[in-house]
């Protein structure tokens, strides 16, 4: 999945805190929220030069706040974590949540769904994978 496969995941299921989100769709998504933050602050701290209040980023966060909040809900859902601790974490270390893109989630069906990209498992490429496990 690319990244821009990843944000039009994210933002159709912008209020959907069901199911379980891929590594691969909230790195993505983490990455470009991550950079279009970071443009919005740099233009925020370029206009207050001009003694323009900041616009661009209390915008940019209230516009993102809830596709943001329900791709990390999900991710947590993929380590079979409750919702109450996804949000927490999201919102007092938003940085930090780019580390949950490089910890894998539950293999196979947990409590929150199936497994959102099945057909990558290694039982699935070769049968004598199958065997290993």
């Amino acid at each position: 999945m690319g990244p821009v496969n990843a944000l039009k995941i994210c933002y159709a299921k912008y209020g959907n805190f069901n199911g379980r989100a891929c590594r691969t769709e909230f790195f993505w998504f983490q990455v470009l929220w991550l950079l279009l933050l970071s443009g919005c602050a740099a233009v925020d701290i370029l206009l207050i030069t001009y003694a323009w209040p900041p616009v661009f980023t209390p915008v940019f966060l209230t516009i993102t706040l809830l596709p943001y909040l329900s791709v990390c809900v999900r991710r947590f859902h993929d380590f079979n974590m409750s919702t109450t601790l996804a949000v927490i974490s999201a919102l007092t270390c938003p940085p930090g949540m780019i580390l949950c893109a490089f910890i894998p989630g539950t293999e196979h069906e947990n409590d929150f769904g199936p497994d959102p990209r099945p057909g990558i498992r290694l039982e699935n490429i070769h049968p004598i994978y199958s065997k290993l496990s």
